[in-house]
C-alpha cells in the first residue's frame, strides 16, 4: 500500500514539473512575441512622440501608420494626420492636406453654390493602398460634377487609419463642422468600436506574467467583440446629438472586405443588422452594403472571386474597383433617400456600366 502511495506521489511531482517546465517554456515565447509587437516597452505618450519625429525615408516613404500620424491636441482625439505631409505609402503617392486631410486643400468657409459631403471612417475611407485619385470621395465628387445643376460639390474626406468610430465622431465635431457639411457619410468595419488598433498596441501593460496578459488580452478582445453593438449605439447618439439640431442627415455603411455571392459560404455578420437598428433608431439611413455587393457578384461571372474587390490575399481594403462600389453604393442611396432628387449622366467605366445609375 506504501509503495503505491509513493509511486502516486512520484507521479503526481513529475506532472506538476512538467507543467511547470509547459509554463516556463509558454512565458519565454509571450514574452519575446511582446517584444516583437509594434510600440513594446512604450507607454502610448512615449509611442505617439516617436510617432511625430517619424519622417519619410528620404523624404519619400512611410513604411508604417506611425509616419503619417502625430499627437493631437484635441481632447480625446489622441492622434491625427501629420499636415502637409507628402510621401509614398503602401507603394502609393500620399499628399495630406494643411488640415491633416487626405484630401485637396479646402476652404474653412464653404462657397456659395457648394454642397458639401463629410466622410468619417478609418483607412477604408483614408483609401489605403489606392491612389488619390481611386479613393471613394474622389470618384463621388468628380461623378457629382457632372450634374447640370449648376451646384459645386465637395466630398471631404476626414478618413484616419487607425480611427474607430468614437474618435471619428470627436474630430467630426471639433474639426469637421467648421467645413459646414450638407450631409454626413459614416463607413464602419469590425475593429470600429474598440480601442483604436494604435493605441491598443502602445498602451503601457500591466504588471505581471506574460501568461496571465495573454489571457487576460484574448478575454477583453471576447469582450470587446460581443459589447460592439453598444459601442455602436452610444456613438451614434452621440453623432445624432451633433447633426441633429442642424439638419444633417446622416448615411452608412458596414464595410465587408470579402463578399460572396454564395449566402451559405459567407453568411451575414450579425453586427450587420444590428447596426441596420441602431442606425434607424438613431434617424439614420442605413445602406445594405453587404447585399448590394452580394447582388453584384451574382450577376458578373468576373466577380465571381472574392478577392476582386480588394487590395490582396491578406489585405482586405478595397482596391480600386472597391472604390468605385463604395461610390456607387452611396451615390445610389442618396437618390433613393431623396438627398439627390435628380438623375445625370455620367461617364461609364467597365465597372459600373450595368449599375442603376446615382
Amino acid at each position: 500500500m506504501a509503495s503505491r502511495s509513493t509511486e502516486l506521489l512520484k507521479n503526481l511531482a513529475l506532472l506538476c514539473v512538467t507543467l511547470l517546465l509547459c509554463f516556463l517554456a509558454l512565458e519565454v515565447v509571450l514574452n519575446y512575441l511582446e517584444t516583437r509587437r509594434p510600440g513594446a516597452g512604450k507607454t502610448l505618450q512615449e509611442a505617439l512622440e516617436e510617432s511625430e519625429r517619424a519622417m519619410p525615408d528620404g523624404g519619400t516613404h512611410v513604411h508604417s501608420v506611425k509616419g503619417l500620424i502625430r499627437s493631437s491636441e484635441v481632447p480625446g482625439l489622441i492622434f491625427e494626420l501629420k499636415p502637409d505631409l507628402e510621401a509614398l505609402f503602401k507603394g502609393e503617392q500620399v499628399r495630406i492636406n494643411s488640415h491633416g486631410y487626405r484630401d485637396v486643400e479646402r476652404a474653412l468657409e464653404k462657397p456659395a453654390g457648394t454642397w458639401r459631403i463629410a466622410v468619417l471612417g478609418d483607412s477604408v475611407a483614408f483609401g489605403w493602398g489606392v491612389s488619390q485619385e481611386q479613393v471613394f470621395t474622389r470618384v463621388m465628387e468628380e461623378r457629382l460634377n457632372q450634374r447640370p445643376d449648376g451646384r459645386t460639390y465637395e466630398v471631404l474626406n476626414f478618413g484616419v487609419p487607425a480611427y474607430n468610430t468614437a474618435q471619428e465622431v470627436i474630430d467630426f465635431a471639433a474639426r469637421g463642422l467648421a467645413y459646414d457639411p450638407d450631409v454626413v457619410l459614416l463607413i464602419v468595419v469590425n475593429n470600429d468600436f474598440e480601442i483604436s488598433n494604435f493605441v491598443d498596441a502602445t498602451t503601457e501593460e500591466d504588471q505581471g506574467l506574460a501568461t496571465f496578459r495573454f489571457l487576460r488580452g484574448k478575454t477583453e478582445h471576447l469582450r470587446k467583440a460581443w459589447g460592439g453593438v453598444g459601442r455602436a449605439i452610444r456613438e451614434l447618439e452621440k453623432l445624432r446629438e451633433i447633426t441633429e439640431p442642424r439638419g444633417i442627415p446622416v448615411l452608412g455603411i458596414y464595410f465587408v472586405g470579402r463578399v460572396s455571392a454564395d449566402h451559405g459560404k459567407h453568411p451575414r455578420q450579425p453586427m450587420d443588422s444590428d447596426l441596420a437598428r441602431a442606425f434607424a433608431e438613431n434617424g439614420f439611413i442605413y445602406l445594405d452594403y453587404y447585399h448590394e455587393m452580394r447582388q453584384r457578384m451574382a450577376h458578373r461571372t468576373d466577380e465571381e472571386s472574392t478577392d476582386y474587390w480588394v487590395i490582396k490575399d491578406k489585405d482586405s481594403h478595397p482596391n480600386n474597383a472597391g472604390h468605385e462600389f463604395i461610390a456607387g453604393v452611396f451615390l445610389r442611396g442618396m437618390r433613393r433617400a431623396g438627398i439627390l432628387q435628380e438623375q445625370w449622366l455620367e461617364e461609364r467605366s467597365p465597372h459600373t456600366a450595368d449599375e442603376e445609375s446615382p
